[in-house]
């Protein structure tokens, strides 16, 4: 799969080949990349630019950066948990992970290509604000990449309170594919697309905040989950119901730096 993977990488976003690699077939490729570019989409995998900057907000221990760097991107990131950034600094050798808030860290701006926040937004104060900010890092044109909750999602209209995305109180803001386009826009993004996590775990683990076990149960069945639920939330994510997704936007090529 590693090697499908860097093929796919290579003929449909541009990324370098790996040393010694081998070819595959140009339709079994086409083939693969229809099954599989909803699923890189999802990973936050952008177009490749030789020489990118790529910043992480919400960066952890540094995971996504590592991955992006390994695929030739210069690889910053920003991240509140001081255990976190040391852990990516001493064993990943992530050297641009910075500790702090997105305000208060060293970055300048009008350099990013890409900027990524991975269920990062619905933990603001003022998420229209941080996207403000964000689009002041990337320069025009540049890309931002985030995920987020859906609350309209199937799961969290069945579960109700019990909703395992809610999160609270961690969680301050909750989205649904409308609401998170229109502040995109107003934060001066265009060209939004949207795509839905395929996760079963939303559907599971929400079964487990009921006052009653057996649903939890019935639902943590192997035999069950594989068999039913995951097809059942591949088919909702294709159609947008689920409870989680991604989204990429621009900023305008015409926007100042």
């Amino acid at each position: 799969m590693d090697r499908m993977r860097s093929q796919l990488l290579h003929r449909h976003l541009g990324y370098p080949l790996p040393p010694h690699a081998t070819d595959i077939s140009a339709p079994l490729l086409a083939a693969m990349w229809v099954l599989f570019r909803r699923q890189i989409f999802r990973q936050h995998i952008p177009p490749f630019i030789p020489g990118g900057k790529l910043l992480d907000i919400g960066a952890s221990w540094g995971c996504y950066m590592a991955q992006m760097r390994d695929l030739g991107w210069e690889v910053h990131g920003v991240e509140l948990n001081p255990a976190a950034v040391e852990h990516g600094r001493s064993q990943l050798g992530l050297d641009r992970l910075q500790q702090g808030f997105l305000d208060s860290v060293d970055l300048e701006e009008g350099t990013f290509d890409v900027v990524r926040m991975g269920m990062v937004l619905e933990h603001m104060h003022d998420p229209l604000a941080t996207l403000r900010r964000v689009a002041t890092l990337l320069r025009p044109g540049g890309r931002l990449l985030l995920s987020v909750p859906d609350i309209t999602g199937l799961e969290a209209r069945l579960y109700g309170r019990h909703a395992y995305t809610l999160q609270v109180p961690q969680h301050l803001v909750h989205f649904s594919p409308r609401t998170l386009s229109t502040m995109l826009r107003k934060a001066g993004f265009k060209d939004i697309r949207t795509v839905h996590h395929a996760f079963d775990r939303d559907m599971v683990s929400s079964a487990e905040y009921l006052p009653g076990k057996r649903l939890s149960r019935i639902l943590h069945n192997p035999m069950i989950r594989r068999c039913l639920v995951r097809p059942f939330i591949r088919g909702l994510a294709l159609a947008g119901k689920t409870s989680r997704m991604s989204a990429s936007a621009i900023k305008p090529t015409d926007a100042p730096s």
